[in-house]
């Protein structure tokens, strides 16, 4: 696969379209993300037959088997349609240039070439939906670079492959609108390099951007909901001079900010729980709905468990305690009652420290946090 990304790629415009100011986010939770790039990287492998096949879990093979059987029907479409067999461009490098100035360039899935008309498939393994090509940013984009990239084509059939949603969206362009949308993408990034962009915090955009800790206009935001409960309030605090976490170094400040962050939190709790509140006495809102999550499976009653899998299965019982879990709260309580009364403290320490020093009780890596001191 093609590691290289320009600064605004084409998978990004569509948020930078929502704010100028956006940037890919490298912190926190990636597996998603690695787990859609080691799907694209074994779509690409089954695609070329080059190296090594790349490794994937059971829920990904089965997304990618998805894919593959959609790749099959558009093209087995199109080369039905046309009568014509077509050349196939994996993770195509396409550069969309004004004149002779690149704009910027990116990776397509990709690309069947049947002369005049030009297929492209980008695959979306994630578990969001995307705005149909011709509402794409990202989208129109790679049309600008296929129409530059094939001078013969006139016409391009843009399909994204949803897996995970089973959906399958699609859009047509034409030669003529190739301009246009050149013109329209080096418009946004023209804007997105000018040190006068307007900043545009928005929900959605934002808990994806990297550059949240830093931005001005969220960080106004923020502050300003600070100052509207301190309103509310008896008595106020000092907001911090400097919103920017990153450029505070006066200690006196910091304090200032965590103050700040303290209030902003428990608005935060605050808002979620009356919202829950209002929604379940039957009020809807226009951009949030009401969703239910399974609560985590757990099997509390081990022995008759183990029994009855006897008559199901064939579990040997090492193997079935190799897949259970011991809770240390309840082993020492457990321990202590073998113990009379003043013994029952020393002699669990005793056996949970000879645990511990065997390594059979493991410990889970600590945390660190900051609270506020006690007067």
């Amino acid at each position: 696969m093609i590691n290289q990304h320009a600064k605004h790629s084409p998978s990004s415009l569509g948020n930078k379209a929502n704010c100028p100011g956006w940037t890919s986010n490298n912190r926190g939770d990636k597996s998603a993300a690695i787990a859609g790039t080691e799907c694209h990287a074994w779509m690409e492998w089954h695609m070329s037959q080059k190296g090594p096949e790349p490794p994937l879990t059971a829920p990904q093979r089965a997304f990618c088997a998805i894919s593959l059987e959609s790749v099959r029907k558009i093209t087995n479409a199109l080369t039905a349609q046309i009568k014509l067999k077509p050349v196939f461009y994996i993770e195509q490098k396409v550069v969309i240039k004004q004149g002779k100035r690149e704009v910027t360039f990116g990776t397509v899935d990709l690309i069947a070439s049947y002369g005049k008309v030009l297929l492209i498939i980008d695959y979306k393994f994630g578990a969001l939906p995307v705005p149909e090509p011709r509402e794409n940013w990202q989208a129109q984009a790679y049309v600008a670079g296929a129409f530059q990239m094939f001078p013969g084509a006139t016409e391009v059939q843009f399909h994204f492959v949803h897996p995970q949603l089973k959906l399958h969206t699609t859009g047509t362009f034409l030669r003529a609108e190739e301009p246009a949308l050149t013109k329209k993408v080096d418009n946004l990034i023209t804007i997105c390099e000018s040190p006068d962009k307007i900043l545009k915090p928005s929900d959605l955009n934002c808990q994806w951007c990297g550059s949240r800790v830093e931005c001005p206009a969220l960080g106004k935001q923020a502050l300003a909901v600070v100052e509207g409960v301190q309103g509310s309030c008896e008595g106020v605090f000092d907001l911090p001079a400097e919103f920017n976490p990153q450029n505070i170094t006066d200690p006196v400040e910091m304090d200032k900010a965590l103050a700040a962050r303290a209030m902003l939190s428990k608005w935060c709790d605050d808002v979620k729980d009356c919202a829950l509140e209002m929604n379940r006495a039957g009020t809807k809102f226009t951009n949030f709905e009401l969703r239910s999550r399974r609560g985590k499976k757990e099997i509390t009653k081990i022995k008759e468990t183990f029994d009855t899998l006897q008559t199901l299965c064939n579990i040997e019982l090492p193997d079935f305690l190799a897949t259970c879990k011991v809770d240390p709260k309840l082993l020492e309580t457990m321990i202590k009652a073998q113990f009379p009364t003043g013994q029952k403290a020393s002699n669990t320490a005793s056996i949970m420290e000879e645990l511990d020093d065997i390594g059979l009780l493991e410990r889970r890596p600590g945390s660190q946090f900051l609270c506020r001191k006690r007067s």
